[in-house]
């Protein structure tokens, strides 16, 4: 990376003589102009272009240029007492220069005329320069504003190694080349002050601003101190790692925090494009609409208290406006509601009589769970004491019958006794019942089942025995046919004589066949050179046809202008076939002129890779040409480019639009065509040309076209050709949209695309080379037939042999499968017998009588179990007998237990009697009971639910005094319902909307009043706030559009700013009213209405209306010129001077790449040059005095030139 670095000291200008007034004059002028002439005043104002040397510096012998150096140099009208120029330059490193005295560079200015609009003024705009001012000697008596940058130093940031600003107290104009570091100042003081990549509109994260390589970046900047206060120095390093960041102020570690106030203690507001305009950010401002530059302006210009009273009106005017439409919208729905109410009224006293018949009814019907709690209540008391009588009875009847019943007691007891012996004595039998259940089913069943399968298992034993004795006896019969055919034994073949006879046939065929392939060798080698000399033949008739064809002269020229293309080329014709789609040639082969007349401008236009690109029409072909030409194993060709546009949105010549007609572009530019109009050639091709040259869309044209035709053709078309003379104009958005730079080049004379002429001699050499050649091969013909015949001669003998051969072959095999067979035959035998004795040697006998064994040992344990069956059995019976036993007994005492009862039975039947009496009312008395608490519960429930009102409790009382029934209560009840029949019912609603309303209307009358209340106290604070904000804010805007109005009448124009005041605090704007001719009235500055350099214009005069208003210690401005026209940047610098070095304004920084020559300059102003390139050494020193002094003599030398030259005129 280039290494930048760079720190230097204010240069101290000579001071003037006493015979100079204190009016500034551009640099290097003279008391006398060109005609010997004194320098007035107004001349001195005025802008000159003149020649100025500038010394050449000179590389010391022997030592090589560093590259990549930047030079940062300050320029400021400082000078010291004896009159001398002082310079300081500290670098790092570098190669010395040196001048050699008499070689300069002359430098030439445009020598245009003054400006109209360019006016006489004092330079400093009527703040004449004192003693103080202009006294060089002392630069400390130049204060720096508090918050204005003293200093800034920057390591390893951007571009810069290493670097040191000293900025003056008031302009500071940054000039130098693109990319040498301007806007990198910039990015430092935004950064540097604690500020955000964001508000530079650059890279997003701030580790982008270290430099290449480096670990990290550190920015220092020195601010000046408040009064009786030291310097602040606030110190931001950057770590690219992790992207973060570490601050220092004064040495200390301090937080993101601190250093934000700190900043802001200084009124420093780098997120202002009012304040702070970076080069990336100056359409951003420019778009600003006029609400939010109130804001900026108010920010910018106006105390802080001003744009906070703005913010307040705001909210306070937005909380107005609701409450406002709140009141209103409330006023409207109480007037509505009020109305309804009175239409209400009449039904609503109908419906309340009603009411009040219905409530009769409610409370009759209210009343009779009470009246039915009352009568359950009564009857309950009623059965409780009748139950209590009948049980006094029942026991005193107990007394009189209790020895009678003792008897049956006893007789009972006993029969219950009987009754427990007779259910055990049946449980044990039911016990033993299932015993012999299980013991039946788990031993005789099984043991029964394991019988039957030993008998089925000797069945099977038999079986197998039988099947034994069958299989043996078809064995022997196998054996005894086997033997008959063993007896028949072929006879041996002869194998001697076989193999004999076919070695002889063998031997004779190889002996052929040797012949043959030494014959075939001989002949390989005559066609091998056969087909050498065809493709030579072709190769020389394709020349011949070259030679005939303008294709094929391009070919031969495409050869010495790229042989790894013309190879490619040969090879796709020659492999067409690997092909799924038409593959073209370069476009030098493909393509024509139609008109030699504009060969010359069409090749210009296409750059000769385009001429000699290979172009597919198919994705798959585009792979296949690669894999030949680059991939591994292909042809190894470097030199070749391949181009296919079939997935593109213009895959076809249709496709490509120009901008208009050729007969409109005749019409409308007076151009002679498209450059697509005047080649022709395949669509596809002529597609990729469209695509890599735009020719659909640049126009050509044979004349000469005069420069006001030529700057319509500069501003509508990016690139076009006009006789010998190219033209490409391109525009940088970012300095404004009419901002264009034009580059114009001299066509040169076509070499590829012109007709080449036909070479009789090599016409005549390559004829004369296919004659002798097609001579050669007829005879190579001739020997290749004869050799062809005697070939065919032997391939016969040979295939004869063969068939010989394998007939022996046949017969041999034939023969030994005949003995083969016999020897199988034997060995079947042998297999047979021994399966046989394998099979009688089986015996099945031994395992039948063991599985009788098995079997009569499983009879005589079923015949054990049995017996024991049969004691269980036994066991049975006699519980059994036992059972019925105890079943008797029973039965006895049963008919005992009745005979008693029965004598018993009149008492009995008594005291039962008296029981169900006493059961018939104890359930009365629990029925009375349970419905008396249901009727209580009810009555509780109901009290719940619907607490009694006083009036309820009073009818109720009534009634429990009256003893009122429920049919009482039914009587009265439908009394009442006969006068409701005769009262409408009506609206069932209506009492409770009416109701609802009223409190409706309750709440918003409530509601409104405090609304009202509410709003007077808004009116009051919104007119208290603005009675302090709007007076303060005119103040502002009408010194700002003083300051505007004086800029624009400077330059011969008129401008205004004005506020648009609407009701709404939120939407009131600034408007900037502009007029740049006499014929025009005053209009608002908009994107449509003025063009690019009158908006750039009106956005830089505003920017410096604001200057003299500033509450910010300083103001940045980064290529704000770019887009002007050279008459409107004149004179926006010479205002810009004028303005930002006034005494006690703000500092101000001014970046830009470029300036027009013979500028104003004022002692105010400070100058830094920055210079990039391979050329500046990081050690060189600039010698301010003795460019001074070179810059002057050169000037006299060219006055005294022109005056010589006028006189001799």
């Amino acid at each position: 990376m280039p290494r930048k670095a760079a720190t230097s000291k204010p240069v101290r200008r000579r001071q003037q003589s006493e015979e100079e007034d204190d009016q500034e004059r551009p640099l290097g002028s003279e008391d006398e102009d060109e005609d010997g002439d004194e320098v007035t005043p107004k001349k001195r104002a005025r802008v000159e272009n003149r020649a100025v040397p500038v010394p050449v510096p000179r590389k010391k012998a022997g030592r090589p240029p560093t590259k990549g150096r930047n030079r940062v140099t300050q320029t400021d009208s400082s000078e010291d007492a004896e009159g001398s120029v002082k310079v300081e330059h500290r670098v790092e490193q570098g190669e010395d220069f040196e001048e050699e005295a008499g070689e300069e560079l002359v430098v030439n200015g445009d020598n245009e005329d003054e400006d109209e609009g360019l006016q006489e003024e004092e330079l400093v705009d009527g703040d004449d320069l004192d003693d103080e001012d202009i006294e060089q000697g002392n630069p400390e008596r130049q204060k720096h504003a508090p918050g204005a940058i003293v200093r800034v130093k920057l390591l390893n940031f951007v571009t810069y190694t290493e670097v040191e600003f000293n900025p003056g107290p008031s302009l500071n104009m940054v000039i130098g080349p693109n990319g040498t570091g301007k806007s990198t100042l910039v990015c430092a003081i935004c950064l540097g002050l604690g500020w955000g990549p964001n508000h530079l509109g650059r890279a997003k994260e701030v580790s982008e601003f270290v430099k290449h390589g480096c670990p990290d970046a550190t920015t220092e900047i020195e601010l000046q101190g408040k009064s009786g206060q030291h310097n602040t120095v606030i110190t931001r390093k950057i770590f690219r790692e992790n992207n973060s960041t570490k601050y220092w102020i004064n040495g200390d570690t301090a937080s993101h925090k601190q250093v934000q106030a700190t900043v802001a203690s200084f009124s420093i507001q780098i997120d202002n494009l009012c304040q702070f305009l970076p080069q990336e950010r100056v359409c951003e401002f420019a778009a600003l609409d006029a609400v939010n530059l109130l804001k900026e302006t108010q920010r910018a210009a106006a105390p802080p208290a001003v744009l906070e009273a703005h913010q307040k009106l705001v909210v306070v005017g937005r909380e107005q406006r609701v409450r406002k439409t709140q009141f209103e919208a409330d006023s409207l729905e109480l007037a509505k509601e009020e109305a309804r109410q009175r239409a209400l009224e009449p039904d609503v006293q109908r419906i309340r009589e009603r009411q009040n018949v219905l409530r009769e009814i409610e409370l009759h019907r209210k009343a009779k769970p009470y009246a039915r709690y009352r009568i359950s209540r009564e009857i309950a008391v009623e059965a409780k004491s009748a139950h209590r009588r009948m049980m006094h009875e029942l026991e005193n009847l107990k007394e009189d019958l209790e020895p009678t019943m003792r008897k049956v007691e006893e007789k009972k007891a006993y029969k219950d006794m009987v009754w427990k012996l007779l259910k055990d004595k049946q449980k044990e039998v039911d016990t033993v019942s299932r015993d012999l259940q299980v013991f039946k089913r788990q031993k005789l069943e099984e043991q029964e089942t394991k019988i039957t399968d030993a008998r089925n298992e000797l069945s099977s034993i038999r079986k197998k025995e039988k099947e034994r004795k069958s299989e043996e006896s078809r064995m022997r019969s196998k054996i005894s046919r086997l033997r008959e055919e063993y007896e028949n034994k072929p006879q041996e073949p002869d194998i001697a004589g076989f193999n004999s006879s076919i070695k002889a046939k063998t031997d004779e065929a190889s002996q052929i066949r040797r012949s043959f392939e030494t014959l075939e060798s001989e002949l390989r080698p005559r066609l091998e050179q056969g087909r050498a000399k065809v493709t030579q033949i072709q190769n020389l008739e394709k020349s011949l046809q070259s030679l005939e064809s303008q294709a094929g002269r391009r070919e031969t020229l495409l050869s010495k202008i790229s042989y790894d293309t013309y190879k490619a080329w040969q090879w796709i014709q020659e492999n067409r076939d690997k092909f799924e789609a038409q593959v073209y040639g370069p476009a030098m082969i493909e393509c024509n002129v139609t008109d030699p007349r504009y060969a010359d401008v069409i090749e210009f236009m296409i750059k000769q890779s385009n001429l000699l690109a290979i172009t597919c029409t198919s994705t798959k072909d585009y792979r296949t040409l690669t894999a030949a030409f680059f991939g591994n194993g292909g042809l190894g060709l470097g030199d070749v480019t391949i181009n296919n546009y079939s997935a593109t949105n213009a895959p076809t010549l249709e496709h490509q639009r120009p901008f208009f007609s050729s007969q409109e572009l005749k019409e409308r530019y007076n151009m002679d065509g498209w450059a697509l109009d005047f080649i022709e050639g395949p669509a596809p091709v002529l597609n990729m040309l469209c695509h890599e040259c735009k020719i659909h869309q640049r126009p050509i044209t044979l004349r000469d076209v005069p420069k006001e035709e030529l700057n319509v053709l500069e501003s509508d078309f990016s690139s076009f050709a006009a006789k010998n003379t190219a033209y490409t104009t391109s525009w940088r958005k970012e300095y404004g949209p009419d901002a264009k730079s034009v580059m114009v080049s001299s066509i040169r004379a076509a070499h590829i695309l012109v007709v080449q002429q036909v070479d009789q001699a090599e016409k005549s050499r390559l004829g004369r080379q296919v004659a002798e050649l097609k001579m050669e091969v007829q005879e190579i013909k001739n020997a290749h037939a004869e050799s062809q015949k005697k070939l065919k001669e032997m391939d016969d003998s040979i295939k004869a042999l063969q068939r010989e051969k394998e007939a022996i072959l046949a017969e041999k095999e034939r023969q030994q499968g005949l003995v083969r067979r016999w020897v199988k035959i034997g060995t079947d035998i042998a297999l047979e017998e021994t399966r046989l004795a394998e099979k009688a040697a089986v015996n099945y006998k031994d395992e039948a009588d063991a599985q009788e064994r098995t079997l009569t040992s499983l009879t005589i344990e079923r015949a054990k179990s049995a017996l024991k069956f049969a004691s269980l059995v036994n066991r049975f019976v006699d519980l059994q007998n036992e059972q019925i036993r105890f079943q008797l007994w029973d039965i006895e005492a049963a008919s005992d237990l009745e005979i008693l009862t029965f004598r018993n039975s009149r008492v009995v039947d008594e005291l039962k009697a008296k029981e169900d009496l006493v059961k018939q009312a104890q359930a009365e008395a629990v029925r009375a009971k349970q419905e008396a608490l249901r009727d209580q519960e009810v009555v509780i429930r109901s009290k719940q639910e619907s607490p009694l009102t006083e009036e309820e409790n009073e009818y109720i009382e009534e009634m429990n005094q009256r003893k009122m029934t429920l049919e009482d209560l039914d009587n009265e009840i439908e009394a009442i319902k006969g006068r409701l029949a005769l009262l409408h019912e009506g609206n069932p609603n209506a009492i409770r909307d009416f109701e609802e309303r009223s409190k409706k209307i309750e709440d918003l009358k409530r509601k409104i009043k405090q609304q009202d209340i509410d709003l007077a106290k808004l009116n009051k604070a919104l007119d208290k706030i603005r009675s302090k904000w709007e007076p303060a804010l005119e103040k502002v805007v009408a010194s700002i559009s003083g300051a505007f109005s004086e800029s624009f009448n400077k330059i011969g124009c008129a401008g205004e700013v004005r506020i648009n005041k609407v009701e709404d605090f939120e939407k009131w704007e600034i408007q900037i009213l502009v007029k740049f001719r006499e014929s025009e009235k005053l209009q608002i500055l908009t994107n449509q209405r003025q063009s690019g350099g009158e908006r750039a214009v009106s956005t830089v005069f505003y920017l410096m209306a604001l200057q003299s208003l500033a509450q910010a210690p300083f103001r940045v401005v980064d290529e704000i010129n770019q887009g002007m026209d050279p008459r409107n940047e004149r004179l926006v610098h010479h205002r810009m001077v004028g303005i930002a070095c006034r005494k006690y304004t703000s500092q101000y920084f001014l970046i830009t790449p470029k300036l027009l020559n013979d500028l104003r300059y004022h002692p105010r102003m400070m100058v830094h040059t920055i210079n990039s390139g391979d050329w500046v050494q990081s050690d060189y020193k600039i010698d301010t005095d003795k460019y001074i002094l070179k810059l002057k003599a050169a000037r006299e030398q060219m006055l005294l030139k022109a005056n010589k030259s006028s006189f001799a005129y």
